[in-house]
């Protein structure tokens, strides 16, 4: 009621998008303008142009194969950490996990199967992390972990809740699948 007291007032005409009052989660663009002595409103529902943005948000920020945060979102998490450092006056450290011998699997068992270990390694690292750490995987078979608060990386290091160490599972000597 506001923003329509204020068009008749001003005369300019109003833009804005705002989530809907009928229901949560549906979001609509709304405009009012000055029509004689009132206001015409016309509202239009963007809640699937909203759905979208997100997705695309979603997927520029994260490694399809794995799920967890690629190297676009691993460098805001650390820009972010280190603007906050440098406020606080505090360090950041990240701890680098990798994949010793990784291209042997892929050699020798093939990258499909590579592809599931790397989807297991994402599936095990994220919730080994504190809620605000950042893990993080980089071109190959690097995950680097970004701790949200200043400190030491150690703090972050996935173990003390979710062994990584454990296999994903075994195969015998004799059902080795060939390589790609």
């Amino acid at each position: 009621l506001a923003n329509c007291v204020r068009v008749v007032e001003t005369g300019e005409p109003m833009a804005e998008e705002r989530s809907a009052i009928v229901r949560e989660g549906i979001w609509y663009h709304m405009r009012i303008v000055k029509l004689g002595d009132g206001v015409g409103i016309t509202m239009r529902d963007i809640t699937a142009e909203r759905h979208a943005t997100e997705q695309i948000k979603y997927q520029a920020l994260h490694d399809p194969l794995t799920g967890i945060v690629n190297r676009a979102g691993f460098e805001l998490a650390l820009g972010k950490a280190l603007v906050e450092a440098q406020q606080s006056g505090h360090v950041v450290a990240v701890a680098l996990l990798d994949l010793d011998g990784f291209k042997t699997v892929n050699d020798t068992l093939g990258h499909a199967f590579g592809d599931r270990v790397h989807q297991a390694v994402g599936m095990r690292l994220a919730p080994a992390l504190r809620p605000a750490d950042t893990a993080s995987r980089l071109a190959g078979h690097q995950y680097p972990v970004t701790p949200a608060a200043p400190g030491c990386a150690a703090d972050a290091v996935p173990g003390h809740k979710t062994p990584l160490t454990e296999p994903t599972h075994r195969l015998p000597p004799h059902e080795h699948p060939p390589p790609n």
